[in-house]
């Protein structure tokens, strides 16, 4: 169910010479459960959020630093997850709460510390069924309601068409060798066919690579290393329905990808990254992903109404798909659908382009143990 709902706060306060009139703006306090989880049918754990609006005499801002003001004593919460399928109840999933110390403290709310609700999932979720959300409070407070259906990512072997074809021995090609006839930066394009129920794709280029930290500038003796990735967003996609098989078409251009690269990393001389890793499945000796994250319905909607405002009108409504709570209770996917080669010219680029050449970029492909960008 989708309620929009606007909240209208009007206070006047008049002042004339010959009286005053003192306003009260707080009226009784009534908390209303706030919620924000989003399922992901290939996690092997599932997060909610699950807080509560809050309101104090003076400075609001001092009130949003003090924990208890937004959060609910887990004792009074009793939060479950039913997973539903052809109208018959499957499994419940009761929630427990934990701890966390990872939250930012450059907000206005408190932190490091704050409580999440979680269920275990090692199997993941069922994309076919399902899910209703519910909490009861014994203080008494309304009791929370909300479901949502399970979105999924596109199948790599029907759904997914490799740039510029379906080949799977295809190599990414950022960079061609320039001639006459060619740009070195090449377009490039990536195609893909949506699943029922998915409503929104963010698409990614993920590189892949091992940052290897040096004691010398010889690079002789190795002090520690990481393996990292750099994610080059290629854009959100809202599909026109959500009965799937839209087709979806992605075009970029490599020139962009290596600006971006270049601006991202820092150059380190004693730091040197090595291109891709080698695949045993497949022998070969991939460099970059292709990611796709996809939110169904719900979620779409709640971030078009979340997006900023543009137009003359500046309110913006609240939108929440949940009975008794503000928030949002969807489904989200995220997933690396391809592993690609990169072509020599591209690791060329990379190790002496006018957008990376100090970045010390090299590859141990033995493919390329006669080129100067070889890892030594």
């Amino acid at each position: 169910m989708i309620s929009i709902k606007r909240i209208f706060i009007i206070a006047g306060i008049a002042s004339l010479a010959a009286c005053s009139t003192d306003v009260d703006l707080s009226a009784p306090y009534d908390s209303k459960a706030v919620v924000f989880g989003l399922l992901d049918a290939k996690a092997d754990t599932q997060f909610i959020k699950i807080n509560k609006t809050f309101l104090g005499d003076g400075n609001i801002l001092e009130y949003a630093l003090i924990r208890d003001s937004s959060e609910y004593d887990p004792a009074v919460v009793f939060a479950k997850v039913e997973e539903w399928k052809n109208g018959n109840l499957i499994t419940t999933h009761d929630l427990n709460h934990k701890t966390i110390s990872n939250k930012e403290l450059n907000g206005i709310f408190y932190g490091p510390e704050q409580t999440v609700y979680y269920f275990a999932s090692p199997d993941g979720l069922d994309d076919e069924s399902i899910y209703k959300f519910a909490i009861d409070f014994s203080n008494g407070e309304d009791a929370v309601r909300g479901e949502t259906d399970m979105v999924t990512i596109p199948n790599e072997n029907s759904n997914i068409i490799r740039p510029p074809s379906n080949n799977p021995n295809f190599q990414m090609q950022l960079a061609n060798q320039q001639t006459e006839l060619s740009n070195i930066y090449p377009d490039f394009t990536f195609k893909w066919k949506s699943t029922p129920g998915a409503a929104r794709y963010e698409a990614k280029l993920r590189l892949i690579y091992t940052e290897n930290v040096w004691q010398d500038l010889e690079h002789s003796i190795l002090v520690e290393s990481n393996d990292r990735f750099y994610d080059w967003n290629l854009g959100t996609y809202v599909t026109p329905d959500l009965l799937g098989n839209y087709e979806i078409l992605v075009i970029s251009n490599g020139e962009a990808f290596f600006r971006s690269l270049g601006d991202a990393l820092v150059a380190d001389p004693y730091v040197t990254r090595k291109i891709g890793y080698f695949n045993p499945d497949n022998f070969n000796y991939p460099c970059f992903h292709f990611v796709l994250s996809v939110a169904n319905g719900e979620l779409d909607t709640y971030i078009d109404v979340n997006s900023p405002v543009t137009g003359i009108i500046q309110e913006r409504p609240a939108y929440t798909n949940l009975v008794n709570a503000l928030g949002l209770f969807a489904s989200k996917a995220s997933q690396v659908v391809l592993d690609i080669e990169c072509n020599q010219f591209s690791i060329r680029e990379m190790w002496n382009g006018q957008y990376t050449n100090d970045l010390n970029f090299c590859s141990d492909n033995p493919a390329y143990s006669a080129e100067l960008y070889y890892c030594e």
